[in-house]
């Protein structure tokens, strides 16, 4: 076949009943967005072949993460040589860090890197120590602005981003513009670092230099190995100490006005303790939403949604310490369940500013008081 007709990538897939990671074969044809899989151990085909909604070309690249029947592939590299030569670059990821300075920004930054056609693969909101911040910038040490970057980096909550595109890594360098802000207004005034850094330190964001440095950056902060996610070397995701807090979760379809809907979370009052994307097979949707069971007459639809791709899950309380009961005053923003009722009833709730529909609702919001905290520990606890 030719590259036209058939793209290969290796998958892997943890079977939970065994625990045995299991490797494929994933053959995706373009043509009519239909799919194959080929067991590499068993040697038999897996999955014959058969059209899905659930993939897109643009969702095959190296490190993403996909469910297809309900199954959550990872996709580690190129089946073939023909496939890596033509998706190589096409689909090429960097890595971005959004820097403590900017983060207040982050909903304005994020609708510019979407808008400037950059996929956001994966996510997580980290507060970086001097151990993990030096790590980081260890290609600098010695030099003299060293230590002012560790101390930077290390003095708030900073967010780690996955970027995929065409060439990603030079556009991501495009969009940032010159390093030192200052510099940048004057030579590229539409770059971020000229409409939202200060200097050459507070300098809103970082961006890989090169294919190595981005595949070891990306590493870092999004480790493949649950043993390095517990090493002190790694940046852990941000969590708040207090219980004021609820949960928000934008579902899969809406993942592309994240920063849109960001930007109105800040603009309602909320504040983000703690962010990260997840990647939800059929069993964690249907756990994390069990308690709605028998409640939401939608409910399979619901669970179908959450786990039909990547959603990015918030933890988030009111700017204001002293208005009680965070959880039932983000569920008056989020307006509505069904968001065609929403834009009639209260047009400028979330669900009716994002949402499209009963189940493509944009957002999930926790309903009862008491169940504010257990759904943020579910993602940034228990999901960890």
């Amino acid at each position: 076949m030719s590259s036209q007709e058939k793209l290969c990538f290796l998958v892997c897939w943890t079977d939970k009943v065994s625990d045995v990671v299991r490797n494929f074969h994933l053959n995706f044809y373009p043509s009519d967005n239909s799919v194959d899989m080929y067991d590499l151990k068993m040697k038999k085909m897996f999955l014959k072949k058969t059209l899905t909604d659930q993939i897109n070309q643009t969702d095959l690249y190296i490190g993403n993460t996909i469910v297809l029947y309900s199954r959550v592939l990872s996709i580690q590299d190129f089946g073939d040589e023909v496939t890596r030569n033509n998706c190589a670059q096409e689909h090429q990821s960097t890595f971005a860090l959004i820097k403590p300075g900017s983060l207040d920004q982050m909903g304005t930054i994020l609708t510019e890197i979407q808008q400037a056609g950059f996929t956001l693969a994966r996510a997580k909101m980290v507060q970086l120590n001097e151990l993990q911040a030096g790590q980081f910038y260890t290609k600098l040490r010695g030099e003299q602005y060293y230590p002012d970057l560790v101390s930077y980096l290390s003095s708030g909550c900073s967010l780690a981003l996955e970027l995929v595109q065409k060439n990603a890594i030079q556009k991501w360098r495009e969009l940032l513009g010159p390093l030192d802000s200052e510099s940048a207004r004057d030579i590229n005034p539409e770059s971020l670092r000229a409409k939202f850094g200060q200097d050459s330190i507070n300098n809103v964001a970082h961006g890989s230099t090169n294919a190595e440095e981005a595949a070891s950056e990306i590493n870092f902060f999004f480790p493949k190995s649950r043993m390095s996610s517990n090493s002190v070397y790694t940046p852990a995701t941000h969590v708040s100490n207090t219980k004021s807090t609820t949960c928000c979760v934008i579902k899969p379809h809406a993942i592309n006005l994240v920063g849109e809907i960001i930007d109105a979370l800040k603009d309602g009052g909320f504040q983000i303790f703690a962010l990260e994307t997840f990647h939800l097979d059929f069993g964690k949707a249907e756990e994390f939403l069990e308690v709605y069971k028998g409640v939401l007459e939608n409910y399979g639809d619901v669970v179908k949604q959450l786990c039909s791709g990547m959603c990015l899950a918030m933890e988030i309380g009111l700017n204001d310490e002293n208005v009680s009961d965070v959880v039932t005053k983000f569920r008056e923003f989020c307006g509505p369940q069904d968001s065609e009722m929403a834009k009639l009833l209260r047009p400028i709730t979330l669900r009716a500013r994002f949402g499209e529909s009963l189940t493509h609702n944009a957002i999930h919001c926790t309903d009862l008081p008491e169940d504010g905290p257990l759904e943020v520990e579910y993602f940034f606890r228990v999901l960890q």
